[in-house]
């Protein structure tokens, strides 16, 4: 039988692959979980109005660049760029649930670091072509440059190490896991209990973010947890916005612009 093609993460201290996932398992295990998102989610707590007959082409464009090219060429880069050997080796005998513990924790704070750099007036040109969309739906946050992903991949490159020599499931459950989640923020719904805010970020906490809104610029920056934003002040309560949120940007940019973050 042909070998199943794999989609690995680097272990950017060998060079070698720390997290081999089979790729068939984790398209599969996505394409299931996104259909039960979208039944269970945004059909059930829509937030507003749908329209996705006239975004659905977009969202599925932006969709297919960035899981085929986007993705692909950006991490490549990133790999080369990750830091090699600056961890200690103590990591290696940790159990292993610690390890991904902490390689979840830490990359999710250097994604939230990045994210903040990236809504400066220096690097907001890479970021913007994710603000593009005036609607907002589990498709909708699949919009990436170039250089923006790239700067989103090193701190998970960086910290691969501490993940050398996990089981396959690890890689596949990390990669379905990542996916999820920026389906699960940008989607169109209502969910975001305030206990739940307290630790995770929800769908109603992230659209702060992409509101219009001068008020909201530069808050809700978290990724996973909302604590990065608590403490770094950057924390904006969902129960304080008053109506429903307009979405976008004010300014019309050429698309080959905001892709490649010019």
């Amino acid at each position: 039988m042909p070998r199943c093609r794999r989609f690995p993460i680097i272990d950017s201290t060998t060079g070698r692959a720390a997290l081999d996932a089979p790729l068939e398992i984790t398209v599969a295990a996505l394409a299931l979980a996104r259909i039960l998102l979208w039944l269970l989610v945004e059909s059930r707590w829509r937030a507003y109005p749908s329209s996705w007959k006239k975004s659905l082409a977009g969202d599925v464009l932006t969709t297919l660049l960035i899981g085929l090219v986007t993705i692909p060429v950006a991490d490549r880069v990133a790999y080369r760029l990750g830091a090699a050997g600056w961890l200690p080796a103590a990591w290696s005998g940790l159990p292993l649930w610690i390890r991904i513990a902490a390689y979840v924790v830490l990359a999710d704070l250097g994604h939230y670091l990045v994210h903040r750099l990236m809504h400066t007036p220096w690097l907001w040109r890479l970021h913007r072509w994710h603000h593009v969309p005036r609607h907002m739906n589990w498709l909708a946050g699949n919009r990436q440059s170039l250089p923006d992903r790239l700067l989103v991949s090193l701190p998970y490159i960086a910290l691969a190490p501490i993940l050398s020599g996990s089981p396959t499931l690890v890689g596949t459950a990390l990669l379905v896991f990542a996916t999820l989640r920026n389906d699960w923020m940008h989607a169109n719904a209502t969910i975001g209990w305030r206990w739940i805010e307290l630790a995770l970020v929800t769908p109603r906490f992230h659209h702060v973010h992409h509101s219009t809104d001068p008020a909201h610029h530069n808050c809700n920056i978290g990724i996973v947890f909302t604590v990065w934003d608590r403490l770094f002040g950057t924390f904006h309560d969902p129960d304080e916005t008053v109506g429903r949120i307009r979405f976008g940007i004010p300014e019309r940019v050429p698309l080959y612009r905001l892709y490649l973050g010019l």
